[in-house]
């Protein structure tokens, strides 16, 4: 029974990806034509709602019906148990596996930290409008929105992806490093409005999260790292880059925009 449960949860998750990536064809491109900030805002409201619905509220079902709730606050046996064996045949221990998740969270830290500073350095001009640069807030309404998004996102996909997902697949198959590839692979597809870049990078990004996650037994680690990135992209940078200068109060773009120095 619990196996048949674990594949019902993939198929849904499959399926919640794929119907993801077919309504962003029309939805985003759609969300990138609007010029004024209260239909924009409206979209981000829409998205924020969406997403705790299909992320958190889903990941929580789902774990569940599993008997894994507890996975939120403790890393599972069912996760740990494989890890551990498979490690053990690369002649890592446990307590070596949790430094090496350490030394990938400073990695990752530092490397976040050069790529903030590095736009300081560059042109609002050299910046499109469209594409994924339309998620930028163009003012402090917006701005609002996409940190309450970038926290939901960090939140509810780690459960999703970083939790429910390899879960389901190891009771499902039995299979860790399936579990480990899908959820790696799923999370990237699941940000295919980003273009096929922004997938690779997404699905990077989603791999140092998992090798975090198993290192170090840490949800709650990854999720701050993954509010942390988002925040960067949606707020941190929209300010260094002095984005709304770029628009009008109502988020319509100044024909002329100022040039950043």
């Amino acid at each position: 029974m619990e196996s048949l449960i674990a594949w019902g949860i993939v198929v849904v998750i499959l399926a919640l990806v794929v119907h993801q990536i077919w309504k962003d064809r029309k939805a985003f491109p759609a969300f990138v034509a609007l010029k004024d900030s209260a239909s924009r805002r409206a979209y981000f409201r829409k998205s924020l709602f969406a997403g705790i619905l299909k992320f958190s509220v889903l990941g929580l079902i789902g774990l569940f019906l599993l008997g894994q709730l507890d996975a939120i606050l403790v890393f599972p046996d069912i996760l740990r148990t494989p890890l551990l064996s498979l490690v053990g045949s690369w002649g890592i221990s446990e307590t070596g596996l949790y430094w090496i998740g350490l030394g990938v969270v400073g990695v990752f830290l530092l490397a976040m930290v050069v790529l903030t500073i590095l736009p300081m350095f560059m042109s609002l001009e050299d910046l499109p409008e469209d594409g994924v640069f339309a998620m930028l807030p163009r003012n402090r309404k917006e701005m609002a929105w996409t940190a309450a998004l970038s926290v939901n996102a960090g939140i509810g996909e780690e459960i999703l992806f970083r939790v429910l997902l390899p879960i389901a697949v190891v009771v499902a198959t039995g299979s860790l490093p399936l579990a480990i590839v899908a959820g790696v692979l799923l999370f990237g597809i699941a940000h295919g409005y980003q273009g096929v870049a922004g997938v690779i990078s997404t699905s990077m990004i989603g791999l140092v999260f998992m090798v975090i996650y198993l290192a170090t037994g840490a949800l709650w680690l990854v999720m701050l790292l993954h509010v942390l990135t988002d925040i960067r992209g949606l707020v941190i940078l929209p300010i260094i880059l002095k984005w709304s200068e770029r628009f009008n109060p109502d988020g319509s773009p100044i024909v002329d925009a100022p040039q950043s120095e």
